[in-house]
């Protein structure tokens, strides 16, 4: 966010502040508002909806250039939206049986490392081939793909298949 606000407005690094600030609350309420549905009987639905909705939102920030603070307030948006899934995978492999409790949860923290490896990896590569658009649509590709996942593949702990 912050080499996007740089690259797009001229800001200095300095100036970034505020606006990730801004951004990294909407972290925050995403987190919060996600408490709504972490014990709900469609939580997956939810997080899935969410999901989409945020990569959406995001990829709007991407495509549309609006102006600085409208740029803070999609990617606010955005950000809200992507956040609802961490507490809500949190309540999810607590919910598994105790024998497969610890491989849920390690499953969770190594898909968020290897979220966050490779995708900085393809987003540098995105931003190389064709610019912060391309980053937005590639963002919107992954949230779809694990939208879908969520839908099609996934199940609630204790559902009958």
């Amino acid at each position: 966010m912050a080499a996007y606000l740089i690259d797009t407005y001229d800001m200095s690094a300095g100036e970034t502040a505020l606006p990730l600030a801004v951004v990294g609350a909407g972290a925050v309420a995403g987190s919060l508002w996600a408490g709504l549905f972490a014990s709900h009987r469609s939580r997956l639905r939810f997080v899935a909806a969410g999901m989409f909705a945020g990569g959406v939102v995001g990829t709007l920030m991407f495509t549309l250039e609006p102006s600085i603070w409208a740029t803070v307030a999609i990617a606010f948006a955005a950000v809200t939206l992507l956040s609802i899934g961490w507490p809500v995978f949190i309540t999810f492999a607590t919910d598994v049986g105790s024998q497969s409790r610890a491989t849920a949860v390690g499953m969770m923290g190594a898909s968020n490392r290897l979220g966050g490896v490779g995708g900085a990896a393809l987003g540098g590569a995105f931003l190389a081939i064709g610019g912060y658009t391309v980053v937005g649509v590639l963002c919107l590709g992954v949230v779809t793909f694990s939208s879908l996942v969520m839908l099609l593949a996934m199940r609630e702990p204790g559902a009958t298949p």
